[in-house]
């Protein structure tokens, strides 16, 4: 600890005036830090006064073990190139779980975190510390079985979620969320048409044109008004044409660059296909072939919305 020697010289750093003693804390580790935060709450203040702000503020849940990382871009930099990280598992002879992570949260300055449920994460108490929280942006599975996934959704509301395989997607579909990715999830027409996510990226398996026709026939009625970008990566046994997705629907070729807003970021957007909706909203349809072997090909399939909030500048990037 940083006070261990209790014979040491005493340094009156809380008799300070406050522009003094930040300037001392200015040069500890983040460690000694946390250690000064625990001592009073004026001191918890003064940490948090340092406005030291985590770029990622992540739970990790593995079986009956807990970890709390914390990154952060380093204070003498304005770029993320170099970062720190700091690793807990328990301070339970201070505080339980739910008021560490409040602590961290506190003197950090941090607004959200991230979840990520590992293997037998159940067998941890994650309720205590996440029931009724609005703070938690993501959640991350490794491994996980719909039921599981409904129980953790009954818990907290997500607004990103992040899986690896998905074989039920029903319940998940109808969730209020921003962000869906999986690395692989069946999915049927009829779960596309019942998902109120905005933004879902996923593999699945064979995808017909004759489905993703229908669906974009029905997005044209008035289907998914809040879908903002919807990515299918799959594989197609021979491939298919233009022909058959855009079967007896209007499509004009873009040729202009344009800019559209993602969560993430900005992104430029070349030539694809527009569709309009009846209330006249566009959507740029985007189609790439990634490779194959032999017969089988690689499709990318991406539908663009250009809702008012989506329409981006070059400068916004």
């Amino acid at each position: 600890m940083l006070f261990a020697a209790m014979d040491a010289p005493r340094f009156p750093l809380m008799r300070l005036p406050v522009a003094c003693s930040q300037n001392v804390l200015c040069i500890l580790r983040l460690t000694q830090l946390f250690e000064i935060s625990l001592a009073s709450k004026k001191s918890k203040d003064l940490v948090r006064s340092l406005k030291i702000k985590t770029s990622e503020f992540s739970l990790h849940l593995y079986g009956s073990y807990l970890s709390i990382q914390l990154r952060f871009c380093s204070r003498n930099e304005e770029s993320n190139l170099k970062s720190y990280l700091i690793y807990y598992i328990s301070y339970s002879h201070e505080m339980d779980e739910r008021t560490f992570l409040n602590h961290l949260k506190f003197i950090f300055n941090t607004e959200k975190i991230t979840v990520y449920f590992g293997w037998n994460f159940e067998l941890f108490d994650f309720k205590s510390i996440l029931e009724g929280r609005q703070d938690v942006e993501s959640i991350n599975f490794l491994n996980l079985n719909e039921g599981e996934g409904q129980r953790i959704l009954n818990i907290f509301k997500p607004s990103k979620i992040y899986m690896y395989i998905v074989t039920k997607p029903r319940d998940l579909m109808i969730q209020n969320v921003d962000d869906l990715r999986a690395n692989e999830m069946n999915i049927s027409l009829e779960d596309l048409l019942i998902m109120n996510i905005k933004n879902l990226e996923t593999r699945c398996s064979m995808v017909p044109a004759q489905v993703l026709n229908r669906f974009l026939k029905l997005w044209t009625r008035g289907s998914n008004l809040q879908l903002e970008r919807l990515e299918l990566d799959f594989q197609v046994d021979g491939g298919f044409t233009n022909e058959e997705i855009f079967n007896r629907i209007k499509t004009t070729q873009k040729t202009t660059v344009r800019y559209f807003k993602l969560v993430s970021g900005t992104r430029k957007i070349t030539g694809g296909l527009d569709i309009s909706r009846f209330d006249g909203t566009m959507a740029t349809i985007l189609l790439r072939r990634l490779g194959g072997f032999i017969n089988w090909i690689d499709f990318e399939f991406e539908i663009l919305v250009w809702h008012d909030h989506c329409i981006a500048k070059e400068t916004d990037r």
